[in-house]
Formats: C-alpha cells, sequence, structure tokens
C-alpha cells in the first residue's frame, strides 16, 4: 500500500530530511490542525437536572495512559484537490509517496464518525490511547487518512520512498533542488488538474 506526505516546501530543510533521512516526524497529537483532536465524551446522570449530561475528556485522562503518544498522519488519497491546497501550500509543495507494502502493521487507519466517540466511564480502563486517537469527525473524511502512532519523534522509512510528485505550482527551482538532492532510486512527477473529474492527476496520467 502506497500512502502520501504532502509537505509545504516553504520550510524545504523540513521536506529534505524526510527525503534525505528518510524519516518521518511524529508530532504531539495536541499540536495537530484538528481541534477536536483526542476528545471523546461519556455521559453521566444529573439527578439535580433529571437528565444525562456529556463530559467531555481527551486521551491524556485515559487510566492506562503509560506513555506519550504522537503522530505523523499519512494519506491514501492524492488526488483530493483540498488536500493539495491546505498541506501543499496551495499546490506549491510535493506529495512524497511511500510504500508501506511490508510495514502496514505500523499503521493505525482512521475511522470517521459523525460527532465525537462516546465511551461509557465504566469501559475506560478497556480503551487506549491509540483507540482514540484513530477516530475523526466525517469532516476530514476526504483526507483517508492513516497514522504512525508511537512514543518516538521519527519513524524510519528507509528505502521505502518510491516517489516524489510536485504541485501544480510547485516553483522550477524547488523541483531542481529536490531532484539533485536525492541520490535513491525515486521517480518525480509533475501533476495537472483534471478539470474534468476535479481531481489532480500525475501529469503522465
Amino acid at each position: 500500500m502506497k500512502l502520501y506526505k504532502f509537505r509545504s516546501l516553504e520550510n524545504l530543510e523540513f521536506t529534505l530530511d524526510i527525503l534525505l533521512n528518510q524519516r518521518l516526524y511524529c508530532a504531539s497529537y495536541a499540536s495537530l490542525n484538528d481541534p477536536l483532536e483526542g476528545l471523546f465524551y461519556t455521559t453521566f446522570r444529573s439527578n439535580k437536572e433529571n437528565r444525562n449530561l456529556r463530559r467531555y475528556k481527551n486521551v491524556e485522562q485515559l487510566p492506562n495512559l503509560d506513555s506519550n503518544h504522537k503522530v505523523c498522519s499519512l494519506s491514501k488519497n492524492l488526488s483530493d484537490i483540498r488536500m493539495w491546497s491546505h498541506y501543499g501550500a496551495g499546490h506549491t509543495g510535493v506529495a512524497i509517496e511511500i510504500d508501506f507494502s511490508s510495514k502496514q502493521k505500523d499503521l493505525t487507519k482512521v475511522e470517521y464518525n459523525i460527532g465525537l466517540r462516546k465511551y461509557g466511564d465504566g469501559a475506560l480502563k478497556e480503551f487506549e490511547a491509540m483507540d482514540i486517537l484513530s477516530h475523526k469527525t466525517k469532516h476530514w473524511k476526504h483526507e483517508q487518512e492513516y497514522r504512525v502512532i508511537q512514543a518516538n519523534d521519527y519513524y524510519s522509512i528507509d528505502g521505502f520512498v518510491t516517489a516524489v510528485y510536485f504541485g501544480l505550482r510547485t516553483s522550477d527551482r524547488h523541483k531542481d533542488i529536490i531532484k539533485k538532492s536525492m541520490q535513491r532510486d525515486v521517480t518525480f512527477h509533475d501533476t495537472r488538474l483534471d478539470r474534468k473529474n476535479i481531481k489532480v492527476r500525475a501529469k503522465n496520467a
């Protein structure tokens, strides 16, 4: 299975770190762009109001949390215009293709729900941070996200980068720097806009 890491080139050194050092940076879940990241809720009965009320919590409040959980987000969706706009700096960045065929056990597929997940207080001890961090609201469904969730800052992808896709507006200067920096068997692809289907495609596809 091939997944994609979208990157802006405004801070080119971060993208080159992925390509040259063959590693992905894993960030604290609290620093991710979804303000609902890591949140869930339980319910309790309020005798005073005679109804069930919600109590919102985050993964830090799980009773069995025994390590920091850091996240690297990847996408199965190379063609969505929004992905290139949001994570590829308005189509001026790149999408790095990584072949996870032999590393799928390290991936967590994100499931999308209508709202935040509900857990009963008595069942919290049965769940782990991995379970909470693998669910998001349906607003993010287009991302088709997979995650590497671990305690370490970096995840090795040594030998698994297979291609780099340049955005519709990636500058020739940035293309040249990236191509000359790579010494591995990696292919490079320009992209084009498929106006009929409203998708981003590889230029030769």
